[in-house]
Protein backbone atom coordinates (compact mmCIF):
# COMPACT_ATOMS: atom_id res chain seq x y z
CA UNK A 1 0.00 0.00 0.00
CA UNK A 2 2.92 2.16 0.61
CA UNK A 3 4.25 1.65 -2.69
CA UNK A 4 1.41 2.50 -4.54
CA UNK A 5 0.55 5.78 -2.59
CA UNK A 6 3.95 6.70 -3.52
CA UNK A 7 3.84 6.72 -7.09
CA UNK A 8 0.02 8.25 -7.11
CA UNK A 9 1.99 11.38 -4.56
CA UNK A 10 5.02 11.23 -7.63
CA UNK A 11 2.44 11.36 -10.64
CA UNK A 12 0.66 13.90 -8.93
CA UNK A 13 3.76 16.23 -8.70
CA UNK A 14 4.77 15.11 -12.04
CA UNK A 15 1.60 16.87 -13.25
CA UNK A 16 1.13 19.63 -11.24
CA UNK A 17 4.94 20.50 -12.22
CA UNK A 18 3.88 20.44 -15.84
CA UNK A 19 1.03 22.07 -15.32
CA UNK A 20 3.16 24.90 -13.16
CA UNK A 21 5.25 25.34 -16.35
CA UNK A 22 3.16 25.85 -19.47
CA UNK A 23 1.28 28.52 -17.01
CA UNK A 24 5.00 29.87 -16.24
CA UNK A 25 5.96 29.55 -20.03
CA UNK A 26 2.77 31.49 -20.91
CA UNK A 27 2.98 33.76 -19.07
CA UNK A 28 6.65 34.47 -19.84
CA UNK A 29 5.45 35.06 -23.78
CA UNK A 30 2.58 37.45 -22.52
CA UNK A 31 5.55 39.47 -20.83
CA UNK A 32 7.08 39.30 -23.99
CA UNK A 33 4.37 40.33 -26.24
CA UNK A 34 2.12 42.21 -24.66
CA UNK A 35 0.17 42.95 -27.23
CA UNK A 36 -1.09 41.51 -30.43
CA UNK A 37 -0.89 43.21 -33.62
CA UNK A 38 -2.88 42.48 -36.70
CA UNK A 39 -2.50 44.41 -39.88
CA UNK A 40 -5.22 44.23 -42.54
CA UNK A 41 -6.24 46.25 -45.92
CA UNK A 42 -9.20 47.49 -47.18
CA UNK A 43 -9.76 48.37 -50.85
CA UNK A 44 -12.65 50.35 -52.05
CA UNK A 45 -13.25 49.50 -55.82
CA UNK A 46 -16.03 51.88 -56.56
CA UNK A 47 -14.21 55.27 -55.82
CA UNK A 48 -16.79 56.06 -52.76
CA UNK A 49 -14.11 55.19 -50.36
CA UNK A 50 -10.37 55.76 -50.32
CA UNK A 51 -8.13 52.63 -49.67
CA UNK A 52 -6.81 51.89 -46.34
CA UNK A 53 -3.85 50.47 -44.15
CA UNK A 54 -5.59 49.10 -41.50
CA UNK A 55 -4.01 47.41 -37.79
CA UNK A 56 -5.57 45.88 -34.72
CA UNK A 57 -4.08 46.00 -31.72
CA UNK A 58 -5.07 43.83 -28.59
CA UNK A 59 -3.83 44.25 -25.31
CA UNK A 60 -2.69 40.52 -24.21
CA UNK A 61 -1.28 41.52 -20.85
CA UNK A 62 -2.92 41.78 -17.46
CA UNK A 63 -2.87 45.34 -16.85
CA UNK A 64 -3.49 48.83 -19.34
CA UNK A 65 -0.37 49.42 -21.84
CA UNK A 66 -0.31 53.24 -23.75
CA UNK A 67 0.65 53.32 -27.45
CA UNK A 68 2.85 56.01 -28.30
CA UNK A 69 3.63 55.63 -31.58
CA UNK A 70 1.91 53.39 -34.16
CA UNK A 71 2.82 53.16 -38.06
CA UNK A 72 2.71 51.07 -41.54
CA UNK A 73 6.10 50.93 -43.61
CA UNK A 74 6.26 49.39 -47.14
CA UNK A 75 9.31 46.40 -46.44
CA UNK A 76 10.82 43.73 -48.92
CA UNK A 77 10.86 39.90 -49.13
CA UNK A 78 13.36 38.00 -46.77
CA UNK A 79 15.18 36.85 -50.04
CA UNK A 80 15.92 40.80 -51.66
CA UNK A 81 17.07 41.68 -48.01
CA UNK A 82 19.44 38.93 -48.26
CA UNK A 83 20.31 39.64 -51.73
CA UNK A 84 21.11 42.99 -51.12
CA UNK A 85 23.52 42.29 -48.35
CA UNK A 86 25.25 39.66 -50.29
CA UNK A 87 25.69 42.54 -53.50
CA UNK A 88 27.16 45.22 -50.79
CA UNK A 89 28.80 43.65 -47.89
CA UNK A 90 30.49 46.59 -46.39
CA UNK A 91 27.59 48.86 -46.16
CA UNK A 92 27.18 50.74 -43.09
CA UNK A 93 25.24 49.74 -39.78
CA UNK A 94 23.06 53.17 -40.37
CA UNK A 95 22.16 52.30 -43.28
CA UNK A 96 20.39 48.88 -42.55
CA UNK A 97 17.11 50.71 -42.23
CA UNK A 98 17.09 51.45 -45.73
CA UNK A 99 17.77 48.06 -46.66
CA UNK A 100 14.49 46.85 -44.96
CA UNK A 101 11.96 49.50 -45.38
CA UNK A 102 11.10 51.86 -47.90
CA UNK A 103 10.96 55.55 -46.87
CA UNK A 104 7.67 56.29 -46.65
CA UNK A 105 6.13 56.21 -42.81
CA UNK A 106 2.37 55.86 -42.79
CA UNK A 107 0.86 57.07 -39.41
CA UNK A 108 -2.60 55.33 -37.96
CA UNK A 109 -2.98 57.88 -35.72
CA UNK A 110 -2.38 61.63 -34.31
CA UNK A 111 -3.88 61.26 -30.47
CA UNK A 112 -0.92 59.75 -28.98
CA UNK A 113 -0.55 58.38 -26.05
CA UNK A 114 -3.50 55.99 -26.65
CA UNK A 115 -4.17 53.89 -23.23
CA UNK A 116 -5.46 50.26 -24.36
CA UNK A 117 -7.33 48.43 -21.11
CA UNK A 118 -6.49 44.32 -20.65
CA UNK A 119 -8.20 42.58 -23.19
CA UNK A 120 -9.65 45.53 -25.16
CA UNK A 121 -9.09 45.65 -29.46
CA UNK A 122 -8.22 48.61 -30.92
CA UNK A 123 -8.43 49.53 -34.56
CA UNK A 124 -6.48 52.25 -36.13
CA UNK A 125 -6.44 52.96 -39.71
CA UNK A 126 -5.03 55.45 -42.26
CA UNK A 127 -6.19 56.44 -45.55
CA UNK A 128 -4.28 56.44 -48.76
CA UNK A 129 -5.05 58.87 -51.39
CA UNK A 130 -4.63 59.64 -54.74
CA UNK A 131 -1.20 61.29 -54.75
CA UNK A 132 1.98 60.12 -56.19
CA UNK A 133 3.88 60.43 -52.55
CA UNK A 134 1.34 58.08 -51.01
CA UNK A 135 1.96 54.97 -53.59
CA UNK A 136 3.79 51.96 -51.62
CA UNK A 137 6.74 51.23 -53.74
CA UNK A 138 7.64 47.75 -52.04
CA UNK A 139 5.90 44.38 -52.17
CA UNK A 140 4.65 44.28 -48.19
CA UNK A 141 3.90 46.40 -45.31
CA UNK A 142 4.12 45.76 -41.95
CA UNK A 143 2.87 47.36 -38.66
CA UNK A 144 5.06 49.05 -36.18
CA UNK A 145 3.66 49.86 -32.91
CA UNK A 146 5.85 51.33 -30.06
CA UNK A 147 4.55 51.23 -26.40
CA UNK A 148 4.92 53.94 -23.11
CA UNK A 149 8.06 51.22 -21.69
CA UNK A 150 9.46 52.17 -25.29
CA UNK A 151 9.33 48.25 -26.11
CA UNK A 152 8.73 48.11 -30.16
CA UNK A 153 6.87 45.48 -31.77
CA UNK A 154 6.33 44.69 -35.46
CA UNK A 155 3.61 42.74 -37.01
CA UNK A 156 3.82 40.00 -39.44
CA UNK A 157 4.61 41.21 -43.07
CA UNK A 158 1.29 41.76 -44.85
CA UNK A 159 1.48 41.48 -48.92
CA UNK A 160 0.84 44.89 -50.32
CA UNK A 161 -1.88 45.37 -53.21
CA UNK A 162 -0.35 45.99 -56.71
CA UNK A 163 -3.03 48.64 -57.18
CA UNK A 164 -0.97 50.93 -53.88
CA UNK A 165 1.80 51.04 -55.85
CA UNK A 166 0.34 53.01 -58.38
CA UNK A 167 -1.33 55.66 -56.58
CA UNK A 168 -1.18 58.96 -58.70
CA UNK A 169 1.03 57.63 -61.14
CA UNK A 170 -1.01 58.73 -64.41
CA UNK A 171 -1.08 56.66 -67.89
CA UNK A 172 0.70 58.65 -70.42
CA UNK A 173 -1.28 59.88 -73.18
CA UNK A 174 -0.76 57.82 -76.54
CA UNK A 175 -2.41 60.35 -78.83
CA UNK A 176 0.26 63.20 -78.16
Amino acid sequence: MDMDMEIAIKVAGGISALIATVFAIRKFLKWLRPIKVSPSFTMCLDGAKSDSICAEITNQSSEAIYVTECSARGTYSLWHIIKVHIKHPFIKPSLYQNIRYNGAVYSLSEDYPIKIEPGQPLKLEYQFYEHPLNAMFTPYFLIIVRLSSGYKLCSIKMQSPVRWRFIGITKPNKNV
